[in-house]
C-alpha cells in the first residue's frame, strides 16, 4: 500500500496520540515499521504502524519499548536535554501505549525529536 493510501489511517492514528487535526505528515525511513514524521495540533511526532508479520505478539513490544523508555528517562533525568537522549512514547486516547485500529493495525508515537536524524546505514561501516 502506498504512502497516500494509508494517508486516512495515518491521520486517525495521529490523532490517538495528539489532541487536533493532522497539519503535516510525511513518511519517514524505517526498516520493519511504516513510519510518518507528523503533526497534530502543534504537536511533532513520530507515527509507526507496527509490523505484525514480523512481531506476531506486538503487545509484547510494546510493553517492552514502554518498559524501556521510561526506565531510561527515569535514569537520565538529571542529564541535559534528556528529551533529545531518550525516546519518549506518548500515551495514546485512555492512556494506553498503543493505539489498535479497526483492521488490527498497531500504532505507537513518540515525541519527534528536533535535529535528529534517521541512517540507513551506520557511519562506521563501509559500504556493501
Amino acid at each position: 500500500m502506498t504512502a497516500a493510501a494509508l494517508l486516512p489511517a495515518v491521520a486517525a492514528a495521529a490523532r490517538r496520540f495528539a489532541p487536533g487535526e493532522l497539519e503535516h505528515a510525511e513518511p519517514a525511513l524505517g526498516h520493519i515499521h511504516d513510519s510518518w514524521r507528523c503533526t497534530v495540533g502543534g504537536t511533532e511526532l513520530l507515527l509507526q504502524r507496527l509490523n505484525t508479520d514480523i512481531f506476531a505478539a506486538p503487545q509484547l513490544v510494546m510493553e517492552n519499548v514502554a518498559r524501556v523508555t521510561r526506565h531510561l528517562a527515569t535514569h537520565d533525568a538529571a542529564r541535559p536535554e534528556v528529551t533529545r537522549r531518550t525516546l519518549t512514547l506518548l500515551a495514546a486516547e485512555g492512556g494506553e501505549d498503543a493505539w489498535v485500529d479497526d483492521a488490527g493495525g498497531w500504532w505507537r508515537a513518540y515525541r519527534f525529536i528536533q535535529g535528529s536524524r534517521v541512517m540507513e546505514r551506520p557511519e562506521f561501516l563501509p559500504p556493501p
